[in-house]
């Protein structure tokens, strides 16, 4: 019994694969000395560590970092039993240059040799198609173009002799859906925003590489998704200077002009008092203005439904009063949009959940559209009010000469555009220092680990399989016992006998 387990261990950690893992620790932090030397509140907002783990699981992450390892071609060692992926220990290796036929993507094309020629071979439409080409040249034909590379002349010979050589065309969308499972990532701890990253693989090599590659496209991701935000903030303000510098310098020619046929110098005959009010109300109607074009700018945005234009569009909405009513909505909108560029990679659109989720966002979209309508009917009741006021104070103003009045309606319009102008500089030097006091500490605390083997374990199958097998044996012996009825002797039977007369005497007695 125990030979017979330990055969069956053997032949199972001799023919099934090995399943090798690796991992790795990330620190997540950042410092705004921005908000520190400005004592503002900073412009960027520092992730939940929650968002960093959903981002690094993702297939959409994944699919960036299997690009950048340059897996469009898998290679494959098939033996009598077991079928060995040869990542990087490939003894050949193919450029592809282009793929004419999309229909050979996931085949399988058998590489065989034929003296000095590779020979390659695969099955499309029912025919075998095969073609004969020298190593090193470019193969081209109706279905692909290549270049097929001799790694180590000798080690494919051997591996020609011993096993069936074979490789595919990958699809990165299947090829993600295939490796997804075997990724793990998890918060480590919440307070040190720690982060651990795992993924397991048949290929020890593939297994550390796919972790490494994983942790430095995510943080070259993070970087690029901050600097297309602060960008696209950067972009609004220098659009919005530019046109206020066109305004400010029409207002000082139209005052230089005027006075000079004119000949008034000299606006302090208007009323100080009038004039500052008219120019709060002034400022306040450009403040309300601004604030329609940022409800327009965020219909735009909803409408389009692009999660990078939803993301670029929320920090122009923090620190303005509407922060509380929209950040949150479009960040639920974000996520929604998120879930659905993730789900279109593992299911189709006709699936209950992805309509789920088609669902969710149109009835967000909905909340949003209906919280915009509420705060542009805010703002047009708050700018026809202030219009009212100012002008009420401006008919005030019609007993003054034409010609002083002129001058100071000239005067109220450039200093109200020096205003802005100001403003302006002021909100980008701001924003440049604290998007220069923002960094990212980003720290890899644990590189990748070389693979451990994690299945089959040896000691674990040896060691159950002589439990098991020390078990049955008892089984076995339990029931040789229990169903043992022979008799070997004259003894036995006369005791037996003797018994049975007893039994019976007994039983007349009774």
């Amino acid at each position: 019994m125990l030979f017979v387990a330990l055969t069956f261990s053997f032949l199972y950690l001799r023919y099934t694969k090995p399943l090798y893992q690796s991992s790795a620790v990330i620190q997540r932090s950042a410092t705004d000395e921005g908000k520190r030397i400005l004592e503002i509140e900073g412009f960027e907002q520092e992730n939940k560590l929650s968002e960093d783990v959903e981002l690094l699981k993702s297939t959409f992450l994944l699919e960036k970092a299997l690009k950048n390892l340059n897996l469009n071609v898998s290679y494959f060692s098939e033996g009598d039993i077991l079928t060995e992926e040869k990542y990087l220990f490939s003894p050949y290796h193919i450029t592809l240059l282009e793929l004419k036929d999309s229909s050979l993507i996931g085949r399988r094309i058998d590489v065989t040799r034929n003296e000095d020629l590779i020979k390659v071979s695969f099955d499309h439409l029912g025919k075998n198609q095969q073609f004969e080409f020298l190593p090193g040249t470019e193969v081209n034909n109706d279905f692909f173009r290549l270049i097929f590379k001799i790694n180590d002349e000798q080690t494919l010979t051997q591996n020609l002799s011993e096993n069936n050589l074979y490789f595919t065309f990958n699809d990165y969308k299947n090829l993600t859906s295939s490796l997804h499972p075997s990724l793990n990532v998890y918060a480590l701890n919440e307070e040190a925003r720690t982060i651990e990253v795992k993924f397991a693989s048949n290929n020890p090599r593939l297994a550390t590489d796919v972790v490494s590659t994983l942790i430095r496209t995510f943080f070259e991701y993070d970087l690029e998704k901050k600097s297309e935000s602060s960008a696209s903030i950067l972009d609004f303000i220098d659009s919005q200077l530019d046109t206020v510098f066109t305004q400010l310098k029409e207002s000082e020619n139209k005052i230089q002009n005027f006075k000079d046929s004119s000949k008034i110098n000299n606006p302090e005959l208007y009323s100080q008092n009038m004039m500052n009010r008219i120019n709060e109300l002034q400022t306040q109607i450009m403040s309300v203005d601004f604030d329609f074009e940022l409800m327009k700018e965020v219909q735009r945005s909803v409408e389009e439904s692009d999660r990078i234009e939803i993301f670029n569009v929320i920090p122009a909405i923090i620190g303005t009063p509407y922060e509380n009513i929209l950040v949150e909505e479009l960040k639920k909108l974000h996520d929604l949009l998120v879930q659905k560029e993730d789900a279109s990679y593992t299911i189709t659109e006709s699936t209950d959940q992805y309509k789920k989720i088609v669902r969710n966002i149109d009835t967000q979209n909905k909340n949003i559209y209906r919280i915009i309508e509420s705060l542009t009917s805010q703002l047009s009741y708050k700018r026809k009010n202030l219009q009212d006021r100012l002008m009420g104070l401006e008919a005030q103003l019609y007993d003054v000469p034409a010609t002083e009045m002129e001058l100071s309606r000239l005067n109220r319009m450039f200093n109200l555009n020096e205003k802005y102008y100001t403003l302006l500089i002021e909100k980008k030097t701001q924003y440049a220092i604290s998007k220069a006091g923002f960094t990212m500490d980003n720290m890899v605390l644990q590189a990748p680990t070389e693979a451990i083997l994690i299945s089959p374990n040896k000691t674990l199958t040896f060691a159950g399989s002589i439990i098991l097998a020390i078990l049955m044996s008892f089984v076995f012996l339990l029931i040789r016992y229990i169903t043992f009825n022979d008799i070997h002797n004259p003894d036995e039977l006369k005791n037996y006998c003797r018994l049975m007369l007893d039994f019976w005497a007994c039983c007349q007695e009774l």
